[in-house]
């Protein structure tokens, strides 16, 4: 939680069924805090700068595969693989190969 809003959801598995003892309950949430305050803390630019993160949430990120969409004839879970896919390949920031596919400097092939 960040304050009264929910900030994400950290699942835990156990082999048997029933709720985690006490400790490992305290272990779990602890994690949560420290993943919290890091992702808090984190600059943004750090993270949009790779092809995970902020990034993705981008209205340019969208937009590019929703351009795929329509040259690929895919879905749009799969365009925005495909963007992922080429970024991570070239090494390249995500939002730097959507804007290419937006202002049609990058067309990706149909088998990519």
């Amino acid at each position: 939680m960040l304050g009264v809003a929910t900030a994400g959801v950290l699942t835990g598995y156990r082999i048997a069924p029933g709720p985690f003892p006490a400790p490992q309950y305290q272990d779990f949430t602890r994690f949560a805090r420290v993943a919290l305050e890091l992702l808090m803390h984190t600059p943004t630019h750090s993270l949009a700068a790779g092809s995970d993160g902020p990034a993705l949430h981008r209205a340019a990120v969208h937009q590019a595969a929703g351009m795929l969409t329509a040259h690929l004839d895919v879905s749009f879970d799969e365009a925005l693989v495909r963007l992922r896919t080429h970024a991570w390949r070239h090494d390249l920031p995500l939002l730097h190969v959507a804007r290419a596919v937006i202002s049609g400097r990058l067309r990706l092939p149909p088998d990519h």
